[in-house]
Protein backbone atom coordinates (compact mmCIF):
# COMPACT_ATOMS: atom_id res chain seq x y z
CA UNK A 1 0.00 0.00 0.00
CA UNK A 2 2.63 2.50 0.56
CA UNK A 3 4.43 1.69 -2.86
CA UNK A 4 3.97 5.87 -3.70
CA UNK A 5 6.35 6.53 -0.52
CA UNK A 6 8.43 3.35 -1.66
CA UNK A 7 9.20 4.19 -5.14
CA UNK A 8 9.78 7.98 -3.94
CA UNK A 9 12.74 7.31 -1.41
CA UNK A 10 13.89 4.64 -4.05
CA UNK A 11 14.64 7.84 -6.72
CA UNK A 12 15.95 10.03 -4.38
CA UNK A 13 18.27 7.70 -3.15
CA UNK A 14 19.76 5.58 -6.66
CA UNK A 15 21.01 8.95 -7.61
CA UNK A 16 23.69 8.63 -5.29
CA UNK A 17 24.39 5.77 -5.37
CA UNK A 18 24.56 4.95 -9.07
CA UNK A 19 28.14 5.04 -10.87
CA UNK A 20 26.08 5.09 -14.31
CA UNK A 21 22.54 5.72 -15.29
CA UNK A 22 22.21 2.54 -17.97
CA UNK A 23 20.46 0.70 -15.54
CA UNK A 24 18.17 3.55 -13.11
CA UNK A 25 15.36 1.65 -13.47
CA UNK A 26 16.04 -1.97 -12.32
CA UNK A 27 17.86 -0.18 -9.24
CA UNK A 28 14.95 2.00 -7.95
CA UNK A 29 12.98 -1.42 -8.26
CA UNK A 30 15.38 -3.28 -6.20
CA UNK A 31 15.77 -0.73 -3.67
CA UNK A 32 12.01 0.01 -3.49
CA UNK A 33 11.60 -3.61 -2.86
CA UNK A 34 13.99 -2.98 0.25
CA UNK A 35 11.81 -0.25 1.75
CA UNK A 36 9.95 -1.58 4.82
CA UNK A 37 7.31 -0.16 7.18
CA UNK A 38 8.63 0.72 10.47
CA UNK A 39 6.49 -1.32 13.62
CA UNK A 40 8.02 1.51 15.98
CA UNK A 41 4.57 3.29 17.36
CA UNK A 42 5.32 6.56 16.47
CA UNK A 43 2.99 9.06 15.99
CA UNK A 44 4.39 9.60 12.34
CA UNK A 45 4.52 6.52 10.31
CA UNK A 46 8.14 5.64 9.23
CA UNK A 47 9.75 4.23 6.34
CA UNK A 48 12.87 2.44 6.88
CA UNK A 49 15.82 1.52 4.38
CA UNK A 50 18.39 -1.48 5.83
CA UNK A 51 21.70 -0.41 4.75
CA UNK A 52 22.56 -4.24 4.69
CA UNK A 53 20.04 -4.33 1.61
CA UNK A 54 21.86 -1.65 0.26
CA UNK A 55 25.15 -3.08 0.15
CA UNK A 56 24.00 -6.75 -0.59
CA UNK A 57 22.32 -4.77 -4.08
CA UNK A 58 25.27 -2.57 -4.55
CA UNK A 59 27.47 -5.91 -4.72
CA UNK A 60 24.95 -7.31 -7.63
CA UNK A 61 24.94 -3.83 -9.37
CA UNK A 62 27.38 -0.88 -9.78
CA UNK A 63 26.54 1.31 -6.65
CA UNK A 64 29.54 3.75 -5.74
CA UNK A 65 31.06 3.28 -1.88
CA UNK A 66 28.98 5.50 0.27
CA UNK A 67 28.62 5.72 4.14
CA UNK A 68 24.71 5.52 5.84
CA UNK A 69 25.75 9.38 7.55
CA UNK A 70 27.23 10.96 3.97
CA UNK A 71 23.83 9.50 2.39
CA UNK A 72 21.18 11.16 5.00
CA UNK A 73 23.67 14.17 4.54
CA UNK A 74 22.97 14.74 1.12
CA UNK A 75 19.62 13.66 1.24
CA UNK A 76 18.65 16.41 3.29
CA UNK A 77 21.19 18.68 1.13
CA UNK A 78 18.90 17.60 -2.10
CA UNK A 79 15.66 18.72 -0.06
CA UNK A 80 14.12 16.16 1.89
CA UNK A 81 11.84 16.76 3.66
CA UNK A 82 9.67 17.52 0.93
CA UNK A 83 6.43 18.20 0.24
CA UNK A 84 5.17 15.14 -0.63
CA UNK A 85 4.80 14.43 2.67
CA UNK A 86 8.31 13.32 4.16
CA UNK A 87 8.96 15.77 7.34
CA UNK A 88 12.34 13.97 8.17
CA UNK A 89 15.37 11.43 7.47
CA UNK A 90 17.25 9.97 10.33
CA UNK A 91 19.97 7.56 10.38
CA UNK A 92 19.73 4.93 13.38
CA UNK A 93 22.91 4.15 14.50
CA UNK A 94 22.39 0.74 16.02
CA UNK A 95 20.84 -1.11 13.06
CA UNK A 96 22.43 1.04 10.16
CA UNK A 97 18.60 2.00 8.97
CA UNK A 98 17.69 5.00 6.87
CA UNK A 99 14.54 6.33 8.95
CA UNK A 100 12.13 8.22 6.53
CA UNK A 101 9.56 9.51 8.92
CA UNK A 102 5.87 10.71 6.50
CA UNK A 103 3.66 13.23 7.59
CA UNK A 104 0.36 10.93 8.52
CA UNK A 105 -2.26 12.98 6.83
CA UNK A 106 -0.41 12.36 3.29
CA UNK A 107 0.70 9.05 4.60
CA UNK A 108 -2.98 7.76 5.14
CA UNK A 109 -4.54 9.55 2.15
CA UNK A 110 -2.25 8.00 -0.52
CA UNK A 111 -2.86 4.97 1.05
CA UNK A 112 -6.68 5.30 1.11
CA UNK A 113 -6.75 6.60 -2.50
CA UNK A 114 -4.56 3.29 -3.52
CA UNK A 115 -7.08 1.53 -2.19
CA UNK A 116 -9.61 2.81 -3.35
CA UNK A 117 -8.63 3.22 -6.83
CA UNK A 118 -7.41 -0.54 -6.61
CA UNK A 119 -10.18 -2.83 -8.03
CA UNK A 120 -7.50 -5.93 -8.72
CA UNK A 121 -7.14 -5.79 -4.17
CA UNK A 122 -8.76 -8.06 -3.58
CA UNK A 123 -7.85 -10.35 -6.69
CA UNK A 124 -3.72 -9.97 -5.58
CA UNK A 125 -4.53 -10.52 -1.53
CA UNK A 126 -3.31 -13.95 0.05
CA UNK A 127 -6.44 -13.38 2.24
CA UNK A 128 -9.00 -14.05 -0.74
CA UNK A 129 -6.71 -16.56 -2.76
CA UNK A 130 -8.40 -20.13 -2.13
CA UNK A 131 -12.06 -18.51 -1.93
CA UNK A 132 -13.84 -19.60 -4.99
CA UNK A 133 -16.46 -16.76 -5.94
CA UNK A 134 -19.75 -18.00 -5.17
CA UNK A 135 -23.57 -16.77 -5.18
CA UNK A 136 -24.76 -14.88 -1.80
CA UNK A 137 -28.24 -13.48 -0.91
CA UNK A 138 -28.09 -10.65 2.04
CA UNK A 139 -31.29 -10.04 4.02
CA UNK A 140 -31.94 -6.22 4.13
CA UNK A 141 -34.01 -5.82 7.26
CA UNK A 142 -36.49 -3.19 7.10
CA UNK A 143 -39.67 -2.02 9.83
CA UNK A 144 -42.23 -3.37 9.83
CA UNK A 145 -45.22 -1.41 8.02
CA UNK A 146 -46.53 -0.38 11.19
CA UNK A 147 -43.81 0.26 13.41
CA UNK A 148 -41.94 3.54 13.68
CA UNK A 149 -38.47 3.80 12.75
CA UNK A 150 -35.78 4.13 15.55
CA UNK A 151 -31.88 3.39 15.43
CA UNK A 152 -32.06 -0.19 15.34
CA UNK A 153 -33.60 -0.40 12.25
CA UNK A 154 -30.55 1.30 10.76
CA UNK A 155 -28.01 -0.86 12.32
CA UNK A 156 -29.62 -3.88 10.30
CA UNK A 157 -29.47 -1.47 7.21
CA UNK A 158 -25.11 -0.91 8.10
CA UNK A 159 -24.98 -5.05 8.94
CA UNK A 160 -26.06 -5.81 6.03
CA UNK A 161 -24.89 -3.13 3.41
CA UNK A 162 -21.08 -4.17 5.39
CA UNK A 163 -21.72 -7.99 4.63
CA UNK A 164 -22.70 -7.57 0.37
CA UNK A 165 -19.63 -4.92 0.35
CA UNK A 166 -17.25 -7.48 1.70
CA UNK A 167 -18.84 -10.32 -0.49
CA UNK A 168 -18.03 -7.81 -3.39
CA UNK A 169 -14.86 -7.10 -2.50
CA UNK A 170 -13.81 -10.76 -2.11
CA UNK A 171 -15.01 -11.45 -5.92
CA UNK A 172 -18.80 -12.51 -4.82
CA UNK A 173 -21.59 -12.58 -6.81
CA UNK A 174 -23.97 -10.99 -4.32
CA UNK A 175 -27.94 -10.08 -4.17
CA UNK A 176 -29.61 -8.06 -1.76
CA UNK A 177 -33.07 -8.59 -0.43
CA UNK A 178 -35.52 -6.46 1.57
CA UNK A 179 -38.25 -7.05 2.94
CA UNK A 180 -41.26 -4.56 4.30
CA UNK A 181 -43.03 -5.79 6.71
CA UNK A 182 -43.38 -9.28 8.73
CA UNK A 183 -45.89 -10.69 6.55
Amino acid sequence: MASFFRKRIAQKVIPFLLKNESNKFSAISAVSSAVKISQSRGKHPQLLLPWKKITNLSSERDFKELNPSLLVKLLRNQGLPTAEGFIDITLCEASLNLLFTVDEHVFSKIVLRDICTNDDLAKSSCLFENISPKRILVDCCCPSVGEPLHMAHFRSAIYSNFISNINKFAGHEVMKVAHFGDW
